[in-house]
């Protein structure tokens, strides 16, 4: 199975963490944030970040907007640790 497979696979099965609707807002905002960072990078720094980098920098802000969800931490954790799990 290819690298690319592999990642393409892991984050179809975080769907079935059963996110509420704003966690699943939230997450693919941050996740696309970096992607638009990295690809800024790219463009204008000659920065080229791997998907496993963009991964790592998602978790990162994961770990400081943890505060944001209160009463949705256990949930939140969970997205968290499944994109951990990717890298």
């Amino acid at each position: 199975m290819s690298r690319q497979w592999s990642f393409t696979c892991t984050w179809l099965v975080g769907r079935e963490l059963q996110l509420s609707p704003k966690l699943q807002y939230d997450a693919a905002l941050l996740i696309l944030w970096h992607l638009w960072k990295a690809r800024n990078a790219r463009i204008f720094d000659n920065q080229h970040l791997n998907e496993w980098e963009i991964l790592r920098h998602v978790v990162r802000d994961m770990d400081l907007w943890r505060r944001r969800f209160k009463h949705d931490q256990a949930l939140w954790e969970a997205w968290r640790n499944h994109i951990c799990s990717c890298l």
